[in-house]
């Protein structure tokens, strides 16, 4: 049995399964319940392929899907966990620990295409300058050289990588070149 810290309970992760299917729902409930303590109410974690239940936010949901061209929306729903329906019993049980400790769990396609859209909408926030005042910095030009080149002025430059630092989340100036080259922003 996988135990969690739950305030006091009994100590072992109770999972509650709901399926649109009895046999489905038997064949999950077969294969973690000989690792978890199954319930009705109350559960640390939830599995379900009833995408239109209302999911109650404070418990994490593994969300069953044929479809995981869906794993977007079923996060956006407050899903934590997506798996394909014929997912194994080693990835239900992996989709379990690592919802109840808090990580977001997806298909790794659907993770991939995730994190390229969230980069083209990163790359896409900074103007042409913005893009070019940090490949600057990531040559090692200070904001004097760079405004000089560029014919503008010093605090100008300073307006645009502040600017460039608050679209990428950077708390310095090599933090957003590091981060400029992970995103393609700036080439090595």
């Amino acid at each position: 049995m996988c135990s969690i810290d739950d305030g006091g309970r009994s100590g072992v992760t109770r999972v509650r399964v709901k399926s649109r299917s009895a046999v489905v729902e038997a064949g999950i409930t077969a294969i973690l319940g000989q690792r978890y303590e199954l319930v009705e109410t109350e559960p640390d974690v939830v599995v379900t392929d009833d995408s239109d239940d209302e999911w109650e936010p404070a418990i994490p949901v593994v969300a069953l899907t044929d479809e995981l061209s869906e794993a977007p929306a079923l996060i956006r729903a407050g899903a934590r966990g997506v798996l394909p329906r014929d997912a194994n019993s080693a990835e239900l049980i992996a989709a379990i620990e690592a919802v109840t400790a808090g990580l977001l769990v997806l298909p790794a396609d659907q993770a991939d295409a995730m994190i390229v859209r969230a980069r083209e909408r990163t790359t896409a926030a900074l103007t042409p300058r913005e893009s070019e005042v940090l490949r600057m910095v990531a040559d090692g030009l200070a904001n004097k050289e760079i405004a000089y080149r560029l014919g503008l002025a010093e605090s100008t430059i300073k307006f645009h990588l502040a600017s460039v630092m608050g679209k990428l989340g950077a708390g310095s100036r090599t933090e957003a070149v590091s981060i400029g080259i992970r995103q393609g922003i700036v080439a090595i």
